[in-house]
């Protein structure tokens, strides 16, 4: 999180430290982490798309399920290709429930 608040990262810095972030031990410190980035200023669409790929790899339905909510706000405002990054991750979800949240956010 320090790193997301202090350094102006490129989009290719960026998708890396997000790619290092979805194999961590912990979906929770994940989840918390991803949220964070998507308060960031000047967040465009392919940091978006890189938490969104980020969100997929996790394991967890309930922690994909959080960070595709909490993002549903800037995939309606994105281009296809972030709205089709959000429908790739949501696909991921095994459950029916939570993957019903998901696609309700962008609806």
């Amino acid at each position: 999180q320090k790193i997301l608040k202090n350094q102006e990262l490129s989009d290719e810095a960026f998708k890396s430290l997000m790619q290092r972030i979805s194999n961590l031990d912990s979906d929770h410190y994940a989840t918390q982490i991803m949220k964070s980035a998507l308060d960031m200023p000047g967040l465009n669409d392919a940091k978006l798309i890189a938490i969104l790929n980020a969100a997929s790899n996790m394991d967890s339905d309930h922690y994909i399920t959080e960070v595709l909510t909490e993002a549903a706000e800037h995939v309606k405002q994105g281009s296809s290709n972030v709205k089709d990054a959000y429908r790739t991750a949501a696909r991921r979800i095994s459950s029916e429930t939570y993957y019903g949240r998901a696609l309700k956010a962008i609806d």
